[in-house]
């Protein structure tokens, strides 16, 4: 397949997948943080990262806390609005997204969160001229709530944080 081919497939599968995603959050709980009772899950910052007040950010440095592109690893826990505000930012999102010139990590997977159904969705993304890699985690919980657990990293820094990033994510009620 040529470059320009395997740009249009990169390309039809990212739009198939967003078109996906609407679809799923069109129903979900505009973009706000998720915690304690509206979360199938919570964030808890493993030894010696930072964490956000609010508790929807843990990280591996109190800086990479915030701004718009990680600088450590980091994961964000992230809901999204019923009804129509919902599905506009969600496709606002996504056109920002594209514009990322994203690139599949490797295929959506079905797999059990904190004791939950999820679908996760790995990304490579070009953000400022940073490669970033950005795992988003669905979770469904038992009362249909629904929440993304977004994990994310500098390429270079993906492959040892992941397992740590994983390790934040507990189920919403535990200690």
């Amino acid at each position: 397949m040529s470059r320009r081919g395997l740009r249009q497939h990169r390309g039809a599968t990212w739009i198939l997948g967003a078109v996906a995603l609407a679809a799923l959050f069109a129903s979900s709980p505009a973009v706000s943080a998720a915690t304690g009772a509206d979360s199938p899950v919570v964030l808890v910052a493993p030894a010696g990262w930072a964490q956000s007040a609010d508790g929807s950010v843990v990280a591996e440095t109190d800086k990479g806390l915030r701004g718009a592109v990680p600088t450590v690893p980091r994961a964000r826990l992230v809901t999204r609005a019923k009804g129509p505000n919902g599905v506009k930012a969600l496709l606002k999102e996504v056109k920002a997204a594209a514009r990322l010139d994203p690139e599949l990590l490797d295929e959506p997977t079905q797999l059990t969160i904190a004791g939950n159904p999820a679908v996760a969705v790995t990304l490579v993304e070009t953000q400022r001229s940073h490669r970033i890699v950005r795992r988003s985690i669905t979770v469904t919980g038992s009362d249909g709530s629904t929440v993304v657990v977004v994990l994310e990293a500098p390429e270079d820094r993906w492959a040892d944080a992941a397992a740590t990033l994983e390790s934040a994510i507990t189920p919403s009620g535990s200690p």
